[in-house]
Formats: C-alpha cells, structure tokens, sequence
C-alpha cells in the first residue's frame, strides 16, 4: 500500500501552501505561516524550511514517532521564503541599506502604491507577502543573530502575554521572552513582519 503524502501549490516565488489536497483553497482550521530567510544572510531559517517541506512530503523525515510528518487535513501551513534576492546574494537585503523587516507598515493593504513602482525589492516584495500575511491566524517568523545568543521568543504589542500566545510559545524550545509593547524595534511603529499580523486579527512570532 502506497503512503499518503502531503501535497502544495506553489502561490508565489518562495511560497509554498500545504492543505489537504494541495488546493490553493483551503478547508476551514488554523492557516499558520512559517517564515525564514526575511533576512537573506540569516541561514538557519531556509534550513528550517527546507527541511520541513522535505518532510511533508515525507521525502526526508524528521525526528518524529514513526518517521512521517503527520498529513495537513485542516486549515493550510505555508511556507514563505521570505527574500529570495537576498537569499541568493548571501546579504541581509537585495542593497546595503534594505531590510525587509521594516517594509510592513499598518497601511500597507490600503496604500496607493502599486507593486511595480515601489521604491526597492523589499518593498515589492512586502506588497507581494502582505495579503497572505494579513489572512495568516499565526505567523513564525524565523530569524538568528550576528552575535551568539541564547534562542528567544520576540512578542510585539503586548504588555503582558495573552494565553493563547503564552500557550504556543510554551510549546517552542525556549525560557526566554523578549516583549516589545511599544513595537521599539521598528521605531516605536508596526512594521515587522509579526506585527503586520498582529495589526490584523492574527498572531505574530
């Protein structure tokens, strides 16, 4: 008997939703968004994805009970590689002045700039990613730093942690939380990738 496997549909470049089916419309559950390589020099989050997407479709298992990554029947996981560009030059952005994480403001659905006369490949890019980032119940947004550090779980907008983001991060391989109420990281207003999510209904990491 033949195994069954997890299938996708390619929505954009370095875009990759698995749903039951491999369908680009996806049933009613969680639509969860796993992010890496937002900064191109930033490796561990391609590995990360690269690896997972081997493992749906159980091509390369990972360390799970029985070797197979369990099948999406609900809702959708996808998978952005979030700068290609930078991604292929080895650089944290496609110059040395762009940064993807900066390029999602509150107002990036509703403003009037189109994707072709934005300002950088960041900036494009963030028009391209901002729909599916918006309809996302919860984003993981990958990242490492220039400098050893312990593994820590960043939450943007919150004073304190609400259960349900108490209860996720609980669940990852980490004691340490950084909160950042006043969104400090990008400048004291939303413009990170998990807090363009949190702006709209769902949750950020």
């Amino acid at each position: 008997m033949s195994r069954a496997f997890n299938s996708f549909v390619r929505l954009q470049e370095g875009v990759y939703r698995f749903s039951r089916g491999g369908s680009s419309v996806v049933s009613d559950g969680p639509h969860v968004t796993l992010v890496g390589g937002v900064h191109g020099n930033e490796r561990i989050g391609v590995e990360v994805l690269d690896a997972l997407r081997l493992a749906l479709l159980h091509a390369a298992p990972l360390s799970t009970a029985n070797g197979l990554f369990p099948l999406v029947t609900r809702g959708s996981l996808t998978l952005v590689y979030g700068n290609p560009h930078a991604q292929r030059i080895g650089k944290r952005g496609s110059d040395p002045h762009a940064d993807l994480n900066r390029c999602f403001p509150r107002d990036l659905l509703t403003n009037l700039v189109s994707t072709s006369d934005a300002r950088s490949y960041e900036h494009r890019r963030a028009k391209d990613l901002a729909p599916l980032f918006a309809a996302s119940d919860l984003l993981v947004d990958l990242h490492s730093t220039n400098k050893p550090s312990p593994p820590f779980v960043r939450l943007s907008g919150h004073v304190s942690v609400p259960p349900r983001l108490w209860e996720i991060s609980g669940r990852l391989p980490t004691r340490m939380l950084l909160l950042d109420p006043k969104h400090l990281i990008g400048d004291g207003s939303v413009a990170l990738t998990d807090e363009f999510v949190g702006i709209h209904g769902g949750m950020g990491v």
